[in-house]
């Protein structure tokens, strides 16, 4: 009936998802549907969350997982719940969108990992796991990682050749540790010049980022190259060296545009 709320042909009675024995009406159809998850999952294997469709993982739901959090095509969106992994997360041939309120743990990496797989970071705080060969970015031609709020911490940054990511909005990017890495920079990272946020590498020293973001034509401000004088006019670095950032104008003084004013009128 239109505008009626949904309700469910079979439900879920917990164990193996994929076990008909453990839905009310065997196993769902395989049509579009809504599931509504409420309390703590938990599950001990290697399964594609998702391979088509979308899917919303929203409500508060807090989900623990054995192993990875994988998604092999379509849509994954997760707002104001919590997924952990005893492994990876992984965004293979789909998109992974991460808003306010979601938070994404995985124990080892972090990354799109290939097919063009695209994870889009609109907000929440997200982390891999904290040892350097622990790895948030983007591994193959065409992955890629859009970050654009929210907070995500690494172990190590690695975005390999041909794949595409960029940095905009309020996007945090910090380290688990001062011994964090940033061991890959060929792939394309296009800064936004609207971006507010930060990006702190904990092992990096003076002049580390100017090597990263002037060394190639890969990485970008609003597409276009950054030469030597365009980082020193455009970003800032913190004193340590560690943490890079958008150079914001300076405010202009309102009192000393009225003094100005008023000399001129003399």
């Amino acid at each position: 009936t239109p505008g009626a709320p949904p309700s469910a042909d079979t439900i879920f009675n917990g164990g193996d998802l994929f076990t008909a024995a453990n839905w009310t009406a065997g196993l769902p159809a395989g049509q579009t549907g809504i599931a509504s998850v409420n309390g703590t999952g938990t599950g001990n294997q290697i399964n594609p969350w998702i391979s088509g469709g979308t899917l919303t993982v929203n409500g508060g739901a807090v989900l623990t997982l054995g192993e990875d959090l994988s998604c092999y095509g379509g849509t994954l969106i997760v707002t104001n719940a919590a997924i952990t992994c005893g492994d990876d997360v992984f965004c293979d041939n789909g998109t992974l969108i991460l808003d306010a309120g979601s938070a994404v743990r995985s124990a080892d990496d972090w990354e799109a990992n290939d097919h063009a797989g695209r994870i889009i970071v609109n907000g929440g705080t997200h982390s891999s796991g904290p040892n350097t060969d622990h790895n948030v970015g983007a591994q193959r031609t065409g992955t890629g990682i859009d970050f654009r709020g929210g907070t995500v911490i690494a172990g190590n940054f690695r975005f390999q050749a041909n794949s595409i990511s960029s940095v905009s909005g309020s996007a945090i990017l910090t380290s688990a540790a001062p011994t964090t890495t940033f061991s890959d920079y060929s792939g394309n990272i296009n800064f936004i010049p609207d971006w507010t946020g930060y990006w702190q590498v904990g092992s990096f020293g003076h002049g580390d980022w100017k090597t990263v973001l002037t060394s190639g034509s890969n990485i970008t401000l609003d597409g276009n190259p950054i030469d030597s004088a365009t980082f020193d006019t455009k970003f800032k670095v913190s004193p340590d060296g560690t943490t890079l950032s958008n150079a914001m104008p300076e405010p202009v003084v309102f009192g000393g545009l009225l003094f100005g004013l008023a000399l001129l009128r003399r």
